[in-house]
């Protein structure tokens, strides 16, 4: 179907147009529909803008391929529209893209986006140091792909959410064989949904922390950050690490299930406020015995932990240090073995 009347070119020109990368030809001149009920009629040109495809520019995503050339390219695409007007989304066909380039830097508004969680970006031989992907601005995000970095490199990291606002974030994501898996600086307003810490295998030893809070800026602020069903079930040092003032941090479902030092660890000596572990699974040992949830810098921070289940492993452990737990009711045990010496008055009984 052609939008030219036939009858005033030769098919000789019509080919040729068709044939033509200039604006109002090739693509231009092509109509395609769905093919279902009450669809309307659009331009191959205007249907080929919603999406910047990957496969477009040439990613084969056979799981062989170094595709990281067809990624960059892709990617500098997004920079070729006005993020206020047009939110521009990097797609990944369903496949997994070999990455060995320095990062997948996303300008402001525009998301990457994966067809399924089958969907990978593979950075397991990638020696570059840096973020695998940086999400910059205003409603960036990362949505429904999963990542694979490399185990024997500490300086590749998963995400930078950087100064990312308004809905932007981390959504239905697999993060695996990263040291530190999300960094998030200077956000606010911000969503981390469905996402999994992972290792490839019982063997990967992992150092780090699945997600840090202002590692890169401490100076300055994070908050109303909202995170559920976020699993950090692989042994790491840390769940969470906190570097910078925090305000009105949620954490709902999903599980705490590190190894090594606490859970939660705050870095810095600044007061937060607002923050909420609600309706999440604690569980493994502390193997040198110490701190089980929660360790802070100053007496004067507080978390309110609330409808969570801890569950401790053979060695004991501490719920916290220099910490009040509020609400301690409502906090399940399934061991006793806890040490409880400056919380004795707020845990009457333990079951």
């Amino acid at each position: 179907m052609f939008y030219k009347p036939w009858g005033q070119d030769t098919a000789s020109d019509v080919l040729i147009d068709l044939a033509s990368s200039e604006d109002g030809k090739g693509d231009a001149l092509i109509a395609v529909k769905q093919p279902y009920s009450d669809t309307v009629a659009r331009t191959q040109h205007d249907l080929n803008t919603d999406y910047v495809n990957v496969k477009d520019w040439g990613a084969k995503g056979d799981g062989v391929t170094d595709d990281t050339a067809a990624i960059d390219a892709a990617c500098a695409a997004l920079t070729e529209s006005s993020f206020i007007t047009n939110f521009r989304r990097l797609y990944f066909p369903h496949g997994t893209y070999i990455y060995n380039g320095a990062g997948i830097v996303l300008p402001n508004g525009s998301s990457l986006i994966g067809e399924d969680l089958f969907t990978t970006i593979d950075a397991s031989a990638n020696t570059n140091t840096g973020y695998l992907i940086t999400l910059t601005g205003f409603r960036s995000r990362v949505d429904t792909i999963a990542l694979k970095g490399n185990k024997d490199n500490l300086g590749m990291k998963g995400i930078s959410s950087y100064y990312n606002s308004d809905n932007g974030g981390v959504l239905n994501c697999i993060l695996e064989d990263f040291h530190f898996g999300l960094d998030i600086d200077k956000c606010w307003y911000s969503v981390y949904r469905n996402i999994r810490f992972r290792r490839s295998s019982s063997s990967v030893v992992l150092t780090g922390a699945h997600i840090r809070l202002g590692f890169n800026h401490p100076s300055e602020e994070v908050n109303n950050l909202e995170f559920s069903n976020v699993w950090c079930a692989e042994p790491q040092k840390h769940s969470l690490a906190i570097y910078c003032r925090i305000q009105a941090i949620k954490f709902t479902g999903g599980s705490l299930e590190t190894i090594g030092e606490a859970r939660v660890k705050f870095y810095t000596t600044i007061i937060p406020y607002d923050v909420l572990i609600d309706n999440c699974y604690v569980e493994n040992d502390i193997s040198t015995g110490g701190v089980y949830l929660i360790e802070g810098q100053s007496t004067t921070q507080s978390v309110t932990v609330k409808d969570c289940m801890l569950r401790l492993g053979s060695t004991p452990g501490s719920l916290g240090k220099t910490y009040s737990l509020l609400r301690q009711r409502l906090v399940q045990f399934s061991k006793r073995h806890i040490k409880c010496q400056q919380y004795k008055s707020l845990v009457p009984s333990l079951p």
